[in-house]
């Protein structure tokens, strides 16, 4: 059942199952050879699982400092107010950059004539899960302006920690960081599964603190018992480019994210406290207006229905821009962070390609634009039922409810049609009638109800960067990971040895060369392997690709590649869904 693995199971193994299931049941003729229904299934099967795993996620986490600092309504306050101030520090510098007229030029289409990449590079760029690879490096296909987290970080001293893992609170290493002259704030990022839910960090210091100097004094710190801090000087990141879908260029969609990126600007900025001598957004537009858009406007030729299409593009092109220097928000990502350290390492930037007359209707993703919509939507308005109950997340009014009956804590019931409010002893005709009155005369009682279903809601509408396809979800115990990778693969060896996080619970293998005779050849060892996992082995793993593994419904070439397979990416078929 794709329901109960360990991972997210693939399109081919969803539909496979499907047909086993069908058949078992004898239900009503079903066509599996229909890939649009088959894709519809599978994307509510998708939504459904990963809704769970979070779940799941939440449950673990939930009384954890670093998961309480980022999503419970009250214990996240203190550093809501430090992103806040960096928000305001960010906007300073963002408008002397605009004034100076940095990004009168810039744009987030491909360049005419820069390095161009085949379909295949396309496609996995649309289907990215839009984390960057740490290490990455920028292309040819970069803005034009420079808008690369180079220029986020010039100036600014930072030490990058390697490894924290996630016992080690943060409250910890901040006390450390302050023995430091010169410290300025601490910036911590999330668990990452695929490293035993260790963490990266970064300790940012004032212009003026020698850096090597501060190293030398935060370097092997004892912070924990069995953890020291271990830093180096913070090297940027150059994003790697991707393309966006081919949908990002319709001009009825580049309309659409300009008014709704303006939106999410002006919310943003009211959120981050900024006053209006400070502007915010409002200096973009002031820019836009009285320079960038007057020498477009002195230039261009009019004529065509799409004639504005140029000046649309580059209002929506300076608010992207605004999104990410001041807010740490990739507008076509979905990734929001709270700091250009930790941003820069996880978003990219994405380009639009150039559109063609007659685009392809298979290559237009439009659930990729209702992605993206749904994103923003739930960002300006986080109590949207609608999309709280898209997202798997709770009801406000369906929870009080359930707290309020449960386990008679509110009620009392006296006799067939009689209960009583325990709180303040008025007797009622009915339940729903002693449940209305506790939420109207007594809301105080459900405060820490309210707390709860706002702290599972901040988690759930977060945009996790998390490939569920691979089976890394359970964290390596502590006491493992001090040990070293050699107790960490259970044979003595390295990891990155082709050996995947999965297989760490595997039996110890046979001698790949018996007492006497040659030594066992590659088809006879893949056989053992699959004797030994239940199944055939796919991916990289064995050095294959599992682009076979496409279901009954004849994908075509490369269109089922790195579906749920070991080490493969999570993404639905191309053409179809993404993002």
């Amino acid at each position: 059942d794709p329901m109960k693995l360990p991972h997210l199971a693939s399109f081919g193994h969803f539909v496979e199952y499907m047909k086993v299931e069908h058949k078992r049941r004898g239900g009503k003729k079903l066509n599996f050879n229909d890939e649009t229904e088959m894709e519809r299934r599978y994307e509510i099967y998708r939504e459904n699982y990963l809704n769970a795993k979070k779940r799941e996620m939440f449950e673990r986490e939930k009384d954890k400092d670093w998961f309480r600092e980022r999503y419970h309504p009250v214990d996240s306050v203190p550093f809501k107010a430090e992103v806040r101030q960096r928000r305001h520090e960010l906007l300073a510098k963002f408008r002397l950059e605009l004034e100076s007229g940095k990004y009168d030029d810039l744009s987030y289409d491909q360049n005419e004539g820069s390095g161009s990449k085949n379909e295949d590079e396309v496609k996995k760029d649309e289907e990215g899960d839009f984390e960057q690879n740490e290490g990455a490096q920028g292309g040819e296909d970069a803005p034009n302006a420079a808008d690369t987290p180079n220029d986020d970080l010039k100036g600014v001293h930072a030490l990058f920690i390697r490894s924290i893992p996630p016992t080690v609170k943060r409250s910890q290493l901040i006390e450390a960081c302050q023995k430091v002259e010169g410290f300025k704030y601490l910036v911590v990022g999330d668990p990452r599964p695929d490293r035993g839910n260790n963490r990266l960090g970064w300790a940012v210091f004032e212009d003026n603190v020698d850096i090597e100097e501060a190293r030398n004094s935060l370097d092997k710190t004892q912070v924990a018992e069995n953890y020291y801090i271990y830093c180096s000087l913070h090297h940027l990141i150059e994003p790697k480019p991707r393309f966006a879908p081919i949908e990002a260029s319709l001009p009825s969609r580049l309309r659409h994210d300009k008014e709704q990126s303006f939106r999410l600007a002006e919310f943003l900025d009211s959120e981050s406290g900024f006053s209006a001598e400070q502007q915010g957004v409002q200096s973009v537009q002031k820019r836009l207006d009285e320079v960038i858009l007057l020498k477009m406007n002195s230039s261009a030729e009019n004529g065509g229905e799409d004639a504005d299409l140029p000046t649309v593009k580059k209002s929506l092109d300076l608010y992207i821009a605004y999104l990410r220097k001041v807010h740490n928000y990739d507008y076509y990502g979905g990734i929001e962070s709270s700091s250009p350290e930790d941003f820069t390492r996880r978003s990219a930037v994405y380009l639009r390609r150039p559109l063609v007359a007659k685009p392809n209707e298979e290559r237009i993703r439009r659930d990729w634009g209702d992605r993206l919509d749904l994103r923003v939507r739930f960002r300006l308005n986080p109590a949207d039922q609608d999309i709280l109950a898209k997202i798997g997340g709770k009801l406000l009014d369906k929870e009080l409810d359930k707290f309020i009956d449960k386990d008679e804590t509110f009620i009392a019931k006296e006799s067939e049609g009689k209960f009583r409010c325990k709180e303040c002893s008025k007797l009622f005709k009915g339940i729903e009638y002693v449940t209305k009155h506790v939420r109207s005369k007594h809301s105080e009682l459900l405060k820490d109800c309210h707390q709860e279903v706002e702290f599972f809601n901040n988690f759930m509408g977060e945009q996790m960067k998390i490939d569920w396809s691979k089976r890394y979800e359970q964290p390596i115990p502590d006491d493992m990971m001090r040990a070293g990778p050699g107790a960490m693969n259970g044979m003595g060896g390295p990891m990155g040895m082709g050996m995947p996080l999965g297989m760490m619970n595997m039996p110890m293998m046979p001698p790949m060369m018996p007492p006497s005779g040659p030594m066992m050849n590659p088809m006879m060892m893949m056989q053992m392997m699959q004797g030994m996992m239940g199944g055939p082995m796919m991916g990289p793993m064995m050095g294959m690709s599992d682009a076979g593994d496409r279901g009954p419904v004849g994908r075509g070439r490369g269109r089922g590649r790195g579906r749920g397979g070991m080490g493969s990416r999570l993404g639905p078929p191309v053409g179809r869904r993404g993002g």
